[in-house]
């Protein structure tokens, strides 16, 4: 589907993807753990590489300098056996047999601790890996690379025998008087690596049968399988998106195998699977290098090292002068980035100021805390959002933390900034320092997983397993749409938005991915347009993708209809719309009947062609700027503000209607001739743009703004299961209310009011309109009844307005 104002396409296209990373920020839901693993399990499809022999995981990426083990350590590890682990019943009663003997052999540095969370829900992921390798010195020690090739020394007592006298190779105890361990949860900030048990084979996440493995893929097709697979890969979110490391090791423990995993934001290298108990010289030798690596070596950032206690104050301090200073712009929930359960960092961004001599190199410190919001997908751009402290100027900035596509068809976002701003592009954030981040001397931070899949004997991937770089982009500070101190400065940005979509296109530039996450307010609440990552230079070649993402609750109709379409300027012209609307609903005061006015933001089917399966939406968006259903037809308090959206919509459902098809007069049905091939679908008309501007414009000078109508979210995030529970409240309440003027519960609910005037504690039967008189006794019958039924979206609740507003 190609646009009217579409430049001539000479890239291929990209079809769009609904993934957790996308869909998941902005959706009115947080969705329940199965559906996670679900989520999980299908977005880490052909991500993964293997099966690695053990020996030459250890030796290639597990390996110090390619230097051997000292002797000592290699006796040890021929001592150490796991018999105990694997001569249990239940899963539960695998943990402390490994942890005894871990404990008990010594193959952990000092000051690691391993740990049973399996019965702990971290407070905030909610998620229980069954056995953690914390280390609390972590985030006291120095990001510099230690010397630890000794014999003697921190690293160095993972391989001496501690003074214990539980110190039996299969980890049996000698004291039974030993008291049970605190049952704790885990602390991903100070988590080294996690291990997931599981009683049967069957439920490895991988497969075990590796003939002709390089026309397989690696990943389970049980059930069983796929579910673990989720499990895992939540814990390699939670943990890559909490720390500063560029990979983690994992453990995988199946009934008496095995498996080594190594995550990064390409993908998983994942070895062979072994028997732990006939070669338990594998597992033992995973922990013994492991506590040898280097910070480094181990994935830790080293441009990341822990803020001191007068920078991490500094911090605090200028953070908190901000909240106070009510004159200033306030970010909601600016207080939430001071979490002291969250370690303080200080960051060296090394880069150039885009808009002046790229060839002049700087290198700041920033003092960062917690991120606005994590990443939620171990894969991917994995984007992480900070307010930062400049140490040279002592002001707070925005720093963006994310991994780039590295092909070199790719621009990165810093040089598509120098690009839009040599064009004089309107309305853009001013970026003050922007860099790729070094490993090393010259080399950048780049994913790995992607340089195995070429190996002989590898399995099957996919397109989707990509070359990623770490990149970091300093800006003035920025604040989202929900700051917006009244509907005109949110209608003023969405203005501002179009204009600059506008203006990038006419020099050939499309942004792709317009959200409400991406059009910001300025401190003196002027609209700008960020996040240009996805950035795309019209006419220039490059190979497309295998899928885009882009935040699902703003694409356009017609890339939810077809996600093959080229996106065009359209596209990101209508998603203003979508943000704006999205925004409205939100924070001004409406009818809407929340949160059932949010679905057609996140609906999205899985539909099946063929070999295809592509994710799409769009539907109810469409029936939305139609106006096709009165009954869900919003209504905002704000006359101008409902002006903007009605004409901006009806421009959108117009643009729609003047798309053209060819069609088949069906004369071919009866002639055997063959059918006019259908022409792509086009539009007879260029999208409305300057139109929609001048809405906005007119809107503006409406002098019937309120000065301050911006209320408290009215639709939060809540999860999936408390919703059904509130709908479930609500459905007890309506079935035991008088039933003088009232009328029956949902249908299907099975709760029923009870008759007026009775005594009687049974239900009722629901009052049947028609066919009282008809026996029960055919399907035809059953289907003449009709049950009187309210609807069973919840009641708006009462409009609260913003506090200090």
């Amino acid at each position: 589907m190609a646009s009217a104002q579409s430049h001539t396409h000479t890239t291929e296209t990209s079809p769009t993807k609904h993934t957790r990373q996308g869909a998941g920020h902005f959706s009115s839901f947080v969705p329940n753990a199965d559906a996670n693993k679900e989520q999980f399990a299908n977005e880490m499809t052909a991500r993964n590489v293997g099966p690695v022999p053990p020996t030459v995981f250890l030796r290639d990426l597990m390996s110090r300098s390619k230097r051997k083990l000292p002797k000592f350590a290699r006796a040890k590890i021929r001592a150490v056996k796991y018999n105990a682990v694997a001569r249990v019943k239940k899963e539960d009663d695998m943990y402390t047999p490994l942890i005894d003997i871990i404990r008990a052999n010594g193959l952990l540095p000092s000051g690691y601790d391993i740990c049973n969370t399996s019965t702990t829900a971290d407070k905030d992921t909610g998620l229980k890996p069954d056995v953690s390798i914390q280390n609390s010195e972590l985030n006291a020690m120095p990001v510099e690379d230690v010397d630890i090739d000794g014999g003697e020394g921190q690293v160095a007592a993972a391989v001496v025998d501690n003074d214990n006298d539980n110190d039996n190779s299969d980890g049996s105890d000698n004291d039974e008087d030993d008291e049970e361990e605190t049952p704790q949860g885990c602390d991903w900030h100070q988590l080294e690596l996690w291990a997931e048990f599981k009683l049967k084979k069957g439920d490895d996440a991988f497969i075990r049968d590796y003939t002709n493995i390089e026309s397989k893929l690696l990943e389970s097709t049980s059930d069983s399988g796929r579910a673990t697979y989720g499990q895992i890969a939540a814990y390699a979110a939670a943990q890559l998106a909490r720390q500063h490391r560029n990979f983690i090791y994992a453990l995988l423990i199946c009934g008496s195998h095995a498996r080594f995993i190594r995550w990064d934001r390409s993908g998983t290298i994942v070895s062979e699977h072994f028997d732990y108990i006939k070669a338990p010289h594998h597992l033992t030798e995973f922990l013994v290098r492991y506590g040898r690596l280097s910070m480094t070596e181990r994935g830790f950032d080293p441009t990341v090292q822990l803020a001191t206690s007068q920078e991490k104050a500094q911090f605090q301090t200028a953070i908190q002068a901000h909240i106070d200073d009510q004159t200033k712009r306030q970010i909601p929930d600016m207080e939430n980035v001071i979490d002291d359960s969250v370690p303080c960092h200080k960051v060296t961004v090394k880069g150039f100021c885009p808009g002046e001599d790229r060839n002049v190199v700087l290198e700041q410190d920033y003092v960062i805390q917690k991120p606005f919001t994590y990443p939620l997908s171990p894969v991917g751009r994995s984007t992480r959002a900070y307010l930062a402290l400049s140490l040279s100027t002592d002001e707070l900035v925005f720093l963006k933390d994310y991994w780039r596509p590295a092909e070199p068809d790719r621009v990165p976002e810093s040089d598509i900034y120098v690009a839009l701003m040599d064009k004089k592009v309107p309305h853009l954030a001013k970026v003050l320092i922007a860099g790729d981040v070094p490993e090393n001397g010259d080399h950048i931070q780049t994913t790995l997983t992607q340089d195995w899949s070429s190996k002989p004997r590898m399995c099957l991937t996919g397109h989707e397993l990509r070359k990623y770089r770490h990149i970091r982009i300093v800006q003035e500070m920025l604040f989202p749409l929900s700051s917006a101190k009244n509907s005109k400065e949110l209608v003023k940005a969405i203005r501002n938005a179009v204009t600059c979509v506008k203006a990038a296109y006419d020099v050939k530039w499309l942004h792709r991915d317009v959200s409400a996450g991406n059009v910001m307010l300025t401190k003196d609440g002027e609209g700008v347009l960020n996040d240009w990552d996805h950035g795309l230079k019209i006419g220039y070649p490059r190979r497309a993708a295998s899928f885009r993402t882009g935040t699902w609750q703003f694409l356009s109709i017609a890339l939810g209809w077809d996600p093959r379409k080229f996106h065009d300027v359209s596209d990101d012209y209508e998603s203003c719309y979508w943000v704006l609307l999205y925004n409205a609903i939100h924070y001004c005061a409406s009818d809407a009947a929340l949160p059932d006015a949010l679905t057609m933001f996140n609906q999205c089917q899985l539909r099946r062609n063929g070999d295809t399966v592509m994710a799409t939406g769009g539907d109810e968006k469409s029936l939305y700027v139609e106006d096709k259903n009165p009954a869900r037809r919003i209504k905002f308090e704000c006359g101008p503000l409902q002006y903007v959206l009605l004409h901006f919509g009806k421009s959108i459902a117009t643009y729609y209607e003047a798309f053209k098809n060819s069609v088949d007069d069906g004369d071919s049905l009866l002639t055997g001739l063959a059918a006019p091939v259908a022409a792509e679908v086009v539009p007879s008309r260029a999208f409305p743009c300057d139109e929609i501007l001048q809405t906005i414009d007119k809107a503006l000078l409406s002098t019937l703004w309120p000065a301050s109508d911006f209320l408290e979210d009215q639709c939060p995030r809540e999860k999936a299961s408390a919703h059904r529970k509130n709908i479930n409240a609500v459905v007890r309440k309506q079935a035991t209310s008088p039933a003088t003027g009232s009328m029956a519960p949902p249908s299907g609910s099975g709760v029923h009011p009870r008759p007026s005037g009775s005594a009687s504690t049974k239900r009722a039967l629901p009052e049947e309109v028609e066919g009282e008189d008809e026996p029960m006794g055919t399907n035809e019958s059953r289907r003449s009844k009709r049950v009187r039924t309210l609807s069973d979206a919840p009641m708006p609740g009462p409009s609260r307005p913003r506090a200090g507003r």
